[in-house]
């Protein structure tokens, strides 16, 4: 299983970021077909950031998929993001490898 983990630190001023991401972000996503699930995380260990950090987990059954995803869809999605909440947001994504 490959994960494409996308972690979103928001500021505190962007109150209906996580709403808006469920209910738009996380379909269209999904709607691609090619993650199988997905996961929406708050990381609670980094108090010393400012605002919140969310963690986004799309899962996928090979690399191949994952790289069909991110070249695809993924700079769009990240715009239409950004056009809903531009100058209120850092992200960085990372692929992981699920071994046990």
């Amino acid at each position: 299983m490959i994960i494409l983990n996308i972690t979103f630190n928001v500021n505190k001023d962007a109150t209906n970021f996580l709403s808006w991401m469920q209910q738009n972000h996380v379909p269209a996503v999904m709607a691609t077909k090619l993650p199988s699930q997905h996961k929406v995380l708050r990381l609670l260990s980094d108090l010393a950031v400012e605002g919140d950090t969310y963690s986004f987990q799309y899962f996928f059954e090979d690399m191949s998929s994952c790289l069909d995803f991110q070249v695809m869809y993924f700079d769009n999605m990240i715009r239409q993001i950004d056009q809903h909440f531009q100058g209120k947001f850092v992200f960085f994504d990372t692929v992981l490898e699920e071994i046990g």
